[in-house]
């Protein structure tokens, strides 16, 4: 279980097996690896004249094919072909359409057809001819009926199977091992809150990590917890043996700590916090934040080491010893921070000079929040001086998806008033890498692939046009009004100067 869904982010044997199962049968089925002699061996022992999918399980297989093949149910629902040239993809038997579970080849010609066969040589139009001879005239005008031209998307592009549940179309073993797990226990809005700082927040020592968790979930070493998980009488606390031997009383209500707690940094008044660990936390963490959450977990800690050396071997229990203990922690605290925090960049940018000097500039920026709520906008200047701007909203899959849309948004507009000659900036590195052709479509994730691929041919069909990079601090006017659209989901908005909000 995952630190944020209550646990340690250890994984059972039997689903880290799975997954890699998984992984073989991804690898199989793509075919990406038809030249290793693993696939090469598998594909002539098992998947000769046959597609994986329809394979059955043979009767002497080993128990490696075995354990393989018991996998494609789980991967099925999350496979899709993305075809381009037709190459990789077989008509049948394969997921690139509604159907490929309804039909099934009648013969060992059918079993091995691809799907470049179907079409003619450009790809664009079904081969009728082929259709009626290898497939016959019922199937054939049901393809042509559900798809009546090729899915073809890049006729220079090989075919590429997805994996749906990552963003990048490839395999992903963390998104496996999510799948093989299912859906885990909902936590409550306190527990996520309260683990997320536990995990996230910086400074914090891995051992008083550790305690935080076990002290959240009730698994710290005391007589009392031990008693009430066997159902048997709670003994009293064996420091003042007046209250209840449980980490609340422990750690907060029992008079030494009480008092620590009162003259400790920082101060904390345990009657008025509630009477149970997790909203005690969960009060804390809200009140709390960075350095200070880590002096609070330093002193509980600090506490309870001493606590157990005063009752397990004879040591005085005073409040200068704890918050002399709890210093020393806070010192190792600040070396890790300073350990662990990157510095930020300093951006040296001068937009007004900068502006004046290009002509035509364009500001595009998205905004995007889950579940699928996205909003994107762009900001025109001429010679340094706002002229237009335009924004919207609607469904996007990520934040990478909203930039597209944006930019994608100020060419059009750019082409619509006759500029041939301009920049566009985006605080979007990867956008700016794949117009400026240094990164390829392989990093752009499966569902906006297809709106990458428009926007780079628009983009390209004016050669004076140019992509830069720009911080975000330098392009505030495009974010605001992106945000501004998501939040109130205004669908389309066009105006030029001087009617510019930034209201937001």
């Amino acid at each position: 279980m995952g630190r944020d869904e209550g646990g340690l982010g250890l994984r059972k044997v039997q689903i880290i097996n799975g997954a890699m199962m998984l992984k073989i049968l991804w690898k199989l089925a793509s075919r990406e690896f038809e030249d290793a002699p693993w696939v090469k061996l598998l594909r002539a022992k098992y998947l000769a004249n046959r597609t994986l999918w329809l394979s059955g399980v043979p009767r002497n297989c080993t128990k490696l094919w075995r354990a393989i093949l018991q996998q494609r149910q789980v991967l099925k629902p999350h496979v899709k072909w993305q075809v381009g040239r037709g190459d990789k993809c077989m008509v049948f038997g394969e997921p690139w359409h509604e159907l490929w579970n309804v039909l099934v080849p009648l013969n060992v010609r059918q079993r091995s057809m691809w799907l470049q066969e179907l079409t003619d040589s450009d790809g664009r139009n079904w081969s009728h001819n082929s259709l009626a001879d290898s497939l016959g005239v019922a199937v054939g005008i049901l393809i042509t009926t559900v798809y009546p031209h090729p899915p073809m998307e890049l006729s220079a592009r090989s075919d590429r199977l997805l994996f749906t549940l990552a963003d990048s179309g490839k395999f992903n073993f963390k998104e496996a091992i999510r799948l093989l797990q299912g859906a885990g226990p909902k936590l409550s809005h306190e527990m996520s809150v309260v683990l997320k700082v536990i995990w996230r927040c910086p400074g914090l020592l891995p051992r008083i990590r550790l305690f935080l968790w076990k002290l959240l979930n009730d698994a710290l070493p005391l007589k009392g917890t031990c008693a009430s998980r066997l159902r048997q009488q709670i003994p009293t606390c064996q420091v003042c043996e007046e209250g209840p031997d449980l980490a609340l009383h422990a750690l907060f209500h029992c008079p030494f700590a009480e008092t620590y707690w009162f003259g400790a940094h920082p101060s904390l008044r345990v009657y008025n916090l509630p009477p149970d660990i997790l909203g005690l936390l969960y009060i804390v963490c809200q009140s709390m934040q960075g350095s200070l959450f880590v002096h609070f977990a330093n002193n509980l800690w600090a506490l309870w080491k001493s606590r157990c050396s005063h009752i397990y071997e004879g040591s005085p229990l005073s409040a200068g010893s704890v918050s002399k203990q709890a210093a020393t922690y806070n010192g190792w605290s600040r070396l890790v921070s300073s350990m662990t925090i990157p510095k930020p960049l300093n951006f040296l940018w001068n937009r007004a000079e900068h502006d004046a000097t290009v002509g035509f500039s364009c500001y595009v920026d998205g905004s995007f929040s889950l579940p699928n709520s996205g909003g994107w906008a762009y900001t025109m200047f001429s010679n340094g001086l706002l002229q237009q701007y335009e924004l919207g909203s609607g469904n996007a899959y990520s934040g990478f998806g909203t930039e597209i849309k944006a930019m994608h948004m100020a060419v059009r507009a750019a082409m619509q008033l006759g500029v041939h000659n301009g920049i566009f900036f985006t605080d979007c590195w990867q956008l700016q890498q794949i117009l400026e052709g240094r990164l390829n479509l392989d990093s752009v994730p499966w569902q906006d692939f297809h709106d990458a691929v428009d926007l780079i041919h628009s983009f390209r069909l004016q050669t004076g046009y140019s992509c830069s990079f720009v911080p975000r601090e330098n392009n505030l006017e495009s974010h605001q009004l992106a945000n501004y659209a998501r939040l109130n989901r205004i669908s389309y908005m066009n105006a030029t100067y001087p009617s510019f909000i930034f209201v937001m």
